[in-house]
């Protein structure tokens, strides 16, 4: 409210409380405009000749509008000096309307109902006068809602009536496939169905509900399917329509200016016209649909000759274990052209007769080849091109670990130091052997309390360097933050990275972080073939179960979100260390339920973060010696998980191999992560889903992928490991990341997919695994177990058994006893029909290498000797298998009855012909297993 409004009513008072006659007010200035004598304001006041009549506003009442139909009305005014100026001032204006400067009311109205809102006048001297009008608005609506497009993100938020306390939204209409409606009343998801809908939309507070009906359009993003022009001939009028689908109409095309070849000009409708005068680079034609969506593709302009040319000169550098695809050019002639060639093409590669050469090169070296081109008329051009292989990319390793108050004096592993030993040598020779043989470029290291124990370790680490955080040649504040007998984050690093800066972060927070500030380390490294920056903060987070430090971590994490936002919101960061919580839900719990993960403020915001290590939480890892949950995180930015390798994350277990682990070295244990910086810089696009495993018909295949630098990407499949492709989604928008696709129904163990650059064929990745697509289920179970041997608990063992018709992916499925995951499947492991897979306690169970038998990856089954329960669980957590047993026989294990049998139940071993106590990666008659059909 103006002062103004304020004031006049008090002024109006005072003055009618003061006796007697007030001095004779001055008249106002002369408007220059004309009053007749006897002349009477509106409101019947005879106005002196000379005067200005007082402003006021005429417009009372307004005609009423209709809903979704054009609405204008003028707003009316007399009195006061012309011109008038308009303005709102009180209250929303109508939901579709706006009300301009000189009193026009326009706009198409969305909602129905009576709407008040207050209008300001203002006269040319500054005068103003307010006034509250109303406006019926009839019918129902019937909105169109903003157009939503296939795999890209959508959100439409429902506005509630006005004065509505506490609105509740719903719909008793079915949204696209892959949109919701929240209660809140924002619609939102990523559809995945191109079409329309008819939405009825419903709103109710206490006491009143409304219903609206709006429509809804998804459509697919625009793409061009214009893949190759056809060719010019020289100083001759020319002319190609370009084509593209989906989108919104119409489709308006274009190129940067220059960008075109000389002569040619591109309309909005995609003709390419004009008269070339030469040949060009390739260029870039966009599309662009009536709602801003673009697509992009890299075109190429040829001349049409008689004498047939080959355009390649040379070939583009391949790497081992990539996927590699050039095309071949040739030019002139008489199409078609077919392509061949003579000598020897790298191993893994193939040319087909289109020129696409293609394959995954599976050694290092220069292959040079004759490649041949012929047309239609029997014309041939050879030219000798030689194909550089590059050797496999070096990952970069980064690896963490809580190393237990490593250095100690009376804290720490217990029997941290041997007999006669200098103080915590055992710890150092521990840690010393882990760290040497995991190969890591670098550590990020906390608890370390022992500055002199950590020079010697790494004084055995030959090649690497570091410090910890109260080390002042590195940080300056270091030694006020961190005291010599304080657990204290440090750093290794070798010469793949060179030091730039450190710093303790988030001091403000220190109580936050239970006294231990995250160091953060700047560096430079080599990242697609040039020097960039990448940061490394190492963090420990406040401990225990207790709901004031679950407050704590959940401030912290608060906290360091706002740091990585606002200070490094285009930076390559890895953020590692002891979290000190999982990320499905806390460690900590009230009232017996799991509070949610206090660090969901990153999880809920993908586009922006990830967690490498949340692969470990799904197929339940764990990362310390006691307890089950993965504590010990790695979060990567955008930027940096484009190069994180699928798949690539690791716990180590060193208590397989150091005797007493958890009571020399440490009670967590160290965690990997793995980077591809390899290629050149630029554009990029990664596929992460799916690159391996089994897939039945009619089950949705979720395609995921990351990209730097790319607009769009199309989907495509393969069926005969390569050869041909075919599009199952033309356009998608690159930033959305995933596209779900349901798995048709075949037969086909030989299936690719790839994620492709839609402005540049050649810039794609596929999975390294053919896929296997099946018409029935995959059905793996366990047909047999040991729990009770004689001797030594790596004897124990569990054979599972695939009775499918096709090859099933076990990475990262897991095998249980009653409690807690003892076993997690490596990535790549496959189980072929037919056959089987034994997994025993420990290692010395069995010869090394051999064949379909490895070693619990956690160094023990722990199956109980009296009753428990074995379990075969996927990825994601669920159990594909169990069995409770009771009082197991003494070296006698127990068997499907009949073998290899599911959904029956088990006998002893030796109650099945012939006899033997057990049959571990055999037929339960000691025959072998064979290979299904």
């Amino acid at each position: 409210m103006s002062l103004l409004r304020v004031l006049a009513p008090l002024l109006a008072l005072l003055l009618s409380a003061c006796p007697g006659p007030g001095p004779t007010p001055a008249p106002p200035p002369d408007s220059g405009v004309p009053v007749d004598a006897g002349q009477t304001s509106d409101s019947g006041v005879p106005v002196d000749a000379g005067q200005t009549p007082a402003l006021t506003i005429s417009s009372a009442t307004l005609a009423a509008a209709e809903a979704l139909a054009p609405y204008e009305a003028a707003l009316l005014a007399s009195g006061g000096q012309a011109p008038y100026s308009w303005r709102v001032t009180l209250g929303p204006l109508v939901d579709g309307l706006t009300l301009s400067s000189d009193g026009v009311l326009t706009g198409t109205p969305r909602f129905s109902g009576g709407h008040a809102f207050t209008v300001e006048v203002q006269d040319a001297q500054g005068t103003r006068v307010e006034q509250t009008l109303t406006l019926r608005i009839n019918g129902t609506a019937f909105a169109l809602l903003p157009d939503a497009y296939v795999s890209e993100p959508y959100a439409w938020t429902f506005r509630a009536p006005d004065g509505a306390v506490a609105p509740v939204w719903s719909t008793g209409s079915t949204p696209p496939d892959g949109l919701r409606l929240e209660a809140g009343g924002t619609l939102s998801g990523v559809p995945t169905v191109p079409g329309s809908a008819v939405l009825t939309v419903g709103v109710q507070d206490s006491g009143r509900a409304a219903a609206w009906t709006h429509a809804l359009s998804v459509l697919p993003l625009p793409s061009i399917t214009s893949t190759l022009l056809p060719d010019a001939d020289a100083a001759q009028p020319y002319s190609a329509t370009l084509t593209a689908t989906g989108g919104k109409a119409p489709l308006v095309w274009s190129a940067a200016p220059g960008a075109l070849p000389a002569g040619l000009t591109l309309s909005g409708a995609g003709v390419l016209s004009g008269t070339p005068t030469q040949e060009g680079a390739a260029f870039t034609v966009t599309v662009t649909d009536a709602n801003a969506r673009t697509a992009s593709r890299e075109l190429r302009l040829s001349f049409a000759s008689s004498t047939l040319e080959m355009k390649s000169l040379s070939l583009a550098d391949g790497r081992v274990g990539e996927p590699y695809s050039e095309t071949l050019v040739a030019s002139g002639g008489s199409k078609p052209h077919t392509w061949s060639f003579t000598g020897t093409l790298a191993a893994g590669l193939s040319l087909t007769p289109d020129g696409t050469l293609s394959g995954v090169p599976t050694a290092a070296g220069t292959v040079p080849f004759t490649a041949t081109v012929r047309d239609a008329a029997g014309q041939t051009v050879s030219r000798r091109l030689p194909l550089t292989v590059l050797a496999p990319s070096k990952l970069f390793t980064v690896g963490h670990w809580n190393l237990e108050w490593f250095g100690a004096p009376n804290q720490g592993p217990p029997r941290s130091t041997s007999d006669g030993g200098l103080p915590d040598d055992l710890q150092v020779a521990g840690a010393r052997e882990v760290l040497g043989s995991a190969n890591a470029h670098v550590w990020g290291l906390v608890e370390m309390v022992d500055t002199a124990d950590f020079d010697t370790l790494k004084a055995g680490l030959p090649g690497y360097t570091g410090f910890l955080a109260n080390n002042p040649a590195y940080v300056l504040s270091g030694t006020s933050l961190y005291s010599a007998g304080e657990q204290k984050p440090g750093i290794l690093y070798d010469s793949s990275l060179t030091y730039r800066s450190a710093q303790i972060i988030l001091t403000a927070q220190a109580a936050d972080f239970g006294g231990r500030p995250p160091l953060r380390v700047d560096f430079t490294t080599r990242i697609h073939g040039e020097d960039a920056p990448l940061v490394v903060i190492v963090v420990h987070m406040k401990a225990f179960e207790d709901l004031t430090s679950y407050g704590q971590r959940l401030r912290s994490s608060a906290a360091l979100k706002n740091y990585l936002d606002v200070w490094l919101p285009e930076a390559r960061v890895l953020v590692i260390g002891d979290w000190n919580d999982d990320l499905d839900e806390s460690i900590a719990t009230d009232n017996g339920t799991a509070l949610p993960t206090p660090f969901a403020n990153f999880l809920d915001d993908p586009t922006h973060y990830t967690f490498i290590t949340q692969p470990l939480t799904a197929s339940n890892n764990r990362t310390t010696v006691e307890y089950d949950e993965v504590i010990d995180h790695t979060l990567a930015t955008d930027e940096m998980t484009l190069e994180a390798v699928p798949g690539a994350v690791q716990v180590l277990r060193p208590d397989t191999s150091i005797p007493d682990y958890a009571g020399a070295v440490s009670d967590h244990f160290p965690v990997l992560s793995r980077y591809d910086f390899s290629g050149p810089a630029g554009p990029r696009v990664k596929l992460t889903a799916p690159l391996s495993g089994t897939f039945v018909k009619g089950e949705t295949l979720t395609f995921t992928w990351r990209s730097a630098g790319v607009a769009t990407v199309r989907i495509e499949v393969s069926y005969d490991d390569g050869e041909h492709w075919g599009v199952i989604a033309p356009s998608v928008s690159a930033a959305v990341g995933r596209h779900a696709w349901t798995v048709p129904d075949l037969e086909n163990p030989t299936v690719r997919v790839r994620v492709v650059d839609t402005a540049k064929d050649s810039r794609f990745d596929m999975n390294p695994v053919a896929l296997w697509f099946t018409r029935t289920a995959p059905r793996v179970f366990i047909n047999e177990f040991l729990a009770r041997p004689l001797g030594s608990t790596a004897l124990e063992f569990i054979e599972v058994y695939n009775a499918g018709p096709a090859s099933v992916d076990l990475s990262r499925w897991s095998l249980w006893d009653a409690t807690s995951s003892r076993h997690i499947f490596a990535p790549g492991t496959t189980l072929a029909p037919g056959r089987a897979l034994v997994v025993y306690g420990g290692a010395t169970a069995f010869p090394s290498g051999t064949p379909d038998t490895v070693a619990a990856s956690s160094g023990t089954l722990s199956l109980n000797n009296d009753r428990d329960t074995v379990q075969l669980r996927s990825m994601d957590g669920g159990v594909v298998d169990a069995y409770a047993y009771v009082n197991p026989a003494d070296n006698v294990s127990d068997n499907r009855s009949p073998d290899l049998t599911p959904d029956v139940g088990f006998a002893r071993h030796t109650t099945l012909p012939p006899g033997l106590a057990s049959s571990p990666g055999r037929r339960a008659d000691g025959g072998a297993f064979q290979l299904l059909p």
